[in-house]
């Protein structure tokens, strides 16, 4: 049995190879110019439904670089509600279907309607202007009642063991999908506290990005298995849907 001593301290040797990765990844954006702003945004779904309220939520990080708007960068996972036994979950994804790429989630836009800040398409649009409109939106505090129409995609799945019956949910009308009796009670998103780098990025301050998912969607890790060709990602012959599960 390994000792105690030993455990942590490679614990401390791999803390120590993530710090310097982390170091190496900011010095070489720097070295190109790159100058980039990150917040967290916590998203929460609260429903009624027959056995009780039942609730949600993810941390997700969002990233964008100064003087290079697109692409930006998200880090987390779908929000999961557990809905009861015999229930299908309900499933709020990273992205959203729109016909304006702009209006893709995740958005500041969102959380800036929800603190009172103008979106960004109502304000002049360059690129320095708009990395301006992310650092005030990180600074907010506090959580806020969205609504369901600002919501990323939802889905839910026929069978919670097969990837290829998901189905989209409308979050007008949950109980076409998910049952009698299962109603929207609240939602919210807010901005919480990134924490210190580098100590945010090993998980040891602010509040953590979301992680886990894949124990409630068992094929999440093994998604080769339903590709034409096992070697070629772009092979996948999953919905679109699947892809916004998580980001990393």
């Amino acid at each position: 049995m390994a000792s105690p001593h030993r455990n942590k301290s490679t614990l401390s040797i791999h803390r120590g190879i993530a710090v310097l990765l982390v170091a190496l990844t900011t010095t070489l954006l720097a070295s190109c110019g790159g100058k980039s702003i990150s917040y967290r945004y916590k998203l929460t779904l609260e429903l009624d439904t027959p056995s009780g309220v039942k609730r949600g939520s993810s941390v997700i990080e969002f990233t964008t670089y100064e003087g290079n708007r697109a692409p930006w960068t998200t880090n987390g996972e779908a929000v999961y509600v557990d809905l009861g036994p015999g229930r299908r979950p309900l499933i709020a994804l990273l992205s959203k279907s729109r016909p304006n790429p702009s209006d893709d989630w995740p958005q500041a836009d969102v959380l800036a309607r929800a603190y009172g800040e103008p979106p960004h398409g109502q304000a002049p649009n360059t690129d320095e202007q708009f990395f301006a409109f992310v650092s005030r939106v990180s600074r907010h505090r506090g959580a806020k009642e969205i609504r369901p129409e600002d919501l990323p995609d939802l889905v839910t799945f026929r069978d919670i063991k097969d990837p290829r019956t998901v189905e989209k949910v409308d979050p007008n009308n949950l109980e076409d999908t998910l049952g009698p009796g299962t109603a929207w009670r609240r939602i919210t998103v807010e901005v919480v506290d990134r924490g210190r780098w580098p100590l945010d990025v090993l998980g040891l301050s602010g509040e953590p990005v979301t992680s886990g998912i894949e124990t409630r969607l068992l094929w999440l890790n093994n998604l080769d298995q339903y590709r034409t060709d096992p070697k070629n990602p772009f092979s996948n012959t999953l919905p679109r849907e699947i892809s916004a599960l998580r980001s990393k």
